[in-house]
């Protein structure tokens, strides 16, 4: 069950059951009762492993493009619409929103430089998460 404060899983979760009629955690036990039986398919999952240094650079070139798009102006338009509750907002959960917001709401006191380097620590560590999660994957194979 959903926490009482996780107010998108409980959307998502009162979804399903007007969608279906079955609540969401009967449906996710007949899911986990699919998942354990044998296939008649050969099924591969297949991981595309990214050298370490070519996502660093990745993740680091697009940072500046993010905000030479708008990024800012982005939140500063959604603070403008939504000053008292913006941060419940689904969307401010993604990496870097939350942070461009507090640079906003601070009128700009921290310096953009330092506003990347955050938002670039916060996504390679993000990255890391998912490589760790997908090594600990059975039956994958690493390309």
């Amino acid at each position: 069950l959903p926490h009482p404060h996780d107010k998108t899983r409980i959307e998502r979760a009162l979804e399903i059951f007007l969608i279906t009629g079955i609540p969401a955690s009967q449906q996710r036990s007949k899911m986990q009762a699919i998942g354990n039986q044998e296939t008649l398919l050969n099924c591969y999952t297949v991981h595309l492993e990214p050298q370490i240094d070519l996502l660093k650079k990745r993740i680091e070139q697009r940072i500046p493009i993010l905000f030479s798009n708008g990024w800012i102006e982005e939140v500063e338009h959604f603070y403008k619409i939504n000053r008292e509750n913006l941060e419940h907002f689904h969307c401010m959960k993604a990496i870097g929103y939350g942070d461009v917001l507090n640079y906003v709401k601070s009128s700009k006191t921290v310096s953009l430089e330092d506003l990347q380097k955050q938002i670039y620590t916060k996504t390679w560590h993000y990255a890391k998460r998912q490589l760790t999660w997908k090594a600990k994957e059975r039956k994958a194979c690493f390309l």
